[in-house]
């Protein structure tokens, strides 16, 4: 996940968290081996005061952590920082860290405001190596440090790392490390030294053969690298296949990769049926397997490149090998044998058929609930029965108001029922605003993700699938 994704999902889990009691606003996150809560923030010229080095570096030692300042550890009350704390520089971090710890790994400070109260976060990521070290000699008011300490998170408190959690610790470096080593050699072995290339990731450099390839800059730089030999999406950056078009330069020894990328992006199968934008169908077909969730549209793929079921069906379980994502193709070759389980991708959330109001910017809640005779949690059921009732005659709904109930307005289009006869291109128009105006929001909001990619199924299901009989 990129940085500014991961902010914005601890801005939303730590919001979520708030809540009013006794006239104070307190957090509901609990310190534990992940969170720890500090009531201020100090910071001189030299950066952050050396007594958060403990806690970072037994973050660092455990899974990774999140200090959050402006939060009183025994109340869990927000009190907030010092304004002039607010969007502190990291280099105030990286100062203190970077002369006292060894082998830490990445970590990043921001700050934000919550009730009028700025609050500081600082994310520690879990380093490549371990153990993380102490570096020098120092001592404060409140402890001393020797350099070779070693602090691990136990839940709720850091401490100096246990004998039998040290052993442990280095153990499982070793043991992973060596893993990987192993995982590597066997899929080397796997593919054959033959059919074996290395790629530099910083040069583009590619050996293969006893002939060097090289990917040109623009290439390296779209190219999504990913780990464990997967060709898929991962932390929403499209991956490429390098396919054909190979030049040869004049010395006969170096090749040159003329880019012709397919993209393997979940977004091109979401345009395939938003906006018909399918040059490749047959590709994205076969492509399909390798993605991380089977809930794409492809029945629409399948009408545009003349395919039938059955044919679509031979091709996948064609497709093997250790870069497809066995759930993906199961599931897709489920639906295909069976498409009408499609149907329970259709209707997400409840609509109330007794109200005939449309969505207004100002909801009267309570007239509703006396006007409709509504039980228990209602005020969801009703947001989204008011769009669909709105959508439904094909008329548009405010960006205010898309924008305040954005998960309910997806879940309401799954309630359509897409009729072979209706002209879907208000649907397809309005959905293809939310990709295109909102797509970091639904990046962000795994519900809506989830809803969203459920109902564009659901309408290729309902709008496709009676075109293939």
């Amino acid at each position: 996940m990129k940085q500014e994704q991961i902010k914005l999902e601890i801005i939303k889990r730590f919001t979520n968290s708030l809540e009013i009691n006794n006239d104070k606003i307190i957090t509901t996150l609990d310190e534990d081996d992940y969170y720890e809560f500090k009531k201020t923030l100090h910071v001189g010229n030299s950066g952050i005061s050396k007594n958060y080095l403990k806690t970072i570096s037994s973050f660092a030692n455990n899974k990774g952590g999140l200090i959050i300042f402006g939060i009183d550890p025994d109340t869990q009350e927000l009190v907030g920082i010092n304004s002039k704390h607010e969007n502190l520089d990291n280099k105030y971090v990286n100062m203190v860290v970077s002369e006292m710890l060894d082998g830490m790994g990445s970590f990043y400070f921001f700050t934000n405001k919550h009730y009028e109260k700025i609050i500081g976060f600082l994310i520690i990521n879990e380093p490549t190596f371990k153990p993380v070290i102490f570096k020098s000699n120092f001592n404060t008011k409140e402890s001393s440090y020797v350099a070779g300490d070693i602090y691990f998170r136990y839940p709720g408190e850091s401490m100096k790392i246990k004998p039998s959690d040290l052993r442990s610790l280095i153990s499982n470096e070793i043991t992973r490390h060596a893993e990987q080593l192993i995982s590597q050699i066997s899929k080397l072995v796997e593919i054959g030294p033959e059919n074996v290339a290395i790629i530099n990731s910083k040069t583009g450099e590619i050996n293969a053969n006893n002939s060097r390839l090289s990917l040109s800059p623009d290439i390296l730089a779209d190219l999504n690298l990913i780990m464990e030999g997967n060709i898929v999406e991962k932390d929403g950056a499209p991956a490429y296949v390098i396919k054909g078009n190979i030049e040869i330069e004049n010395n006969g020894h170096t090749t040159k990769i003329i880019k012709e990328k397919t993209s393997l992006h979940n977004r091109d199968y979401h345009l395939s049926i938003l906006d018909d934008e399918t040059s490749n169908p047959e590709s994205l077909i076969n492509e399909i397997v390798y993605r991380d969730t089977s809930n794409l549209p492809f029945f629409n793929l399948i009408h545009k490149s003349n395919y039938t079921i059955q044919q679509t069906i031979d091709i996948l379980e064609k497709l093997v090998g250790p870069d497809i994502k066995k759930s993906t193709k199961n599931k897709i070759l489920e639906r295909l044998t069976n498409p009408n389980s499609c149907q329970d991708l259709g209707e997400i959330g409840k609509i109330e058929s007794i109200i005939n109001d449309k969505i207004m910017q100002n909801i009267d809640f309570l007239s509703f609930k006396e006007k409709y005779n509504l039980k228990g949690k209602y005020e969801k059921t009703l947001v989204r029965t008011l769009i669909f009732n709105t959508i439904k005659d094909k008329i548009e709904v405010e960006t205010v108001i898309v924008e305040k109930y954005f998960k309910e307005y997806i879940e309401a289009f799954s309630h359509i029922s897409f009729e072979i006869d209706d002209d879907y291109q208000f649907y397809k128009t309005e959905l293809n605003k939310i990709l295109t105006n909102y797509n970091l929001k639904l990046t962000n909001d795994n519900q809506a993700k989830t809803a969203f990619r459920k109902t564009l199924c659901y309408m290729d299901y309902k709008i496709y699938f009676p075109k293939l009989n």
